[in-house]
């Protein structure tokens, strides 16, 4: 069994992201931290962050690997009157708060799944509102954007057949390689429009035509990746 107190806050500011991709995500228990790995139902977009062993306390890890649907649990803690949390994990439920208000919730038989590894061709810092906005621009087009990178632009276009095209330009400083792939944009959309964001988000490209994203959010890290879309993007 795995134990540990933590900000209920903290906590369902991580599971309020982790419910915008999918609603089952795995535990993993490491004796210093917590990490936390979602993907979606395409497995086009994958999601981790790591909770830091400050922010937890009397942590115990004994559970190795837990997958669960964490919609019961997001929804209690938004009328849960206590700020501190207390969390203690079997093998097959949760239990929050302390011993006389308990409640369950059972596992999924999910088979786990590994995170891809990915080798990075290029990183670079971008300001969220600006990127946030070149989103919201393009989502009037499309559901999808295409994401160029050469030299000092990261230019970022959308297009329908009736509505038109749009596009944008973010400069970055210079990649030796150019990039060209398309994206699906509203999960990407979903996740950065949070408020609680912090402004500085490291941009990431991947071998095999993957991005990423990794932010703070209340001074937890977030990593996502994105996989290329394939097919009509059109209309």
């Amino acid at each position: 069994m795995s134990e540990f107190e933590i900000e209920t806050m903290t906590l369902k500011d991580v599971l309020e992201s982790f419910r915008k991709i999918h609603t089952e995500i795995i535990f993993e228990f490491t004796r210093e931290d917590i990490l936390i790995i979602s993907r979606n139902q395409s497995y086009s977009l994958y999601m981790k962050a790591r909770i830091d062993g400050s922010f937890l306390q009397n942590y115990v890890s004994e559970c190795n690997r837990l997958i669960f649907d964490l919609t019961n649990l997001r929804e209690f803690l938004d009328i849960y009157p206590e700020s501190i949390s207390v969390i203690k994990i079997t093998e097959d439920a949760i239990y929050v708060g302390r011993e006389r208000n308990f409640l369950f919730y059972v596992f999924s038989e999910e088979k786990f799944f590994e995170m891809p590894k990915m080798k990075v061709i290029y990183e670079c810092g971008l300001e969220k509102e600006n990127l946030l906005q070149a989103l919201r621009e393009l989502r009037v087009f499309s559901g999808f954007f295409k994401l160029e990178a050469s030299n000092g632009d990261l230019r970022l276009s959308g297009e329908d057949k009736i509505k038109g095209k749009g596009k944008t330009v973010l400069k970055i400083p210079k990649i030796d390689e150019r990039f060209e792939a398309i994206f699906s944009l509203q999960p990407l959309l979903d996740i950065l429009t949070d408020i609680k964001i912090e402004n500085k988000v490291n941009f990431r490209i991947f071998e095999n035509n993957v991005i990423g994203f990794s932010f703070e959010k209340n001074k937890i890290a977030f990593d996502v990746y994105i996989a290329e879309h394939t097919g009509e993007v059109l209309g």
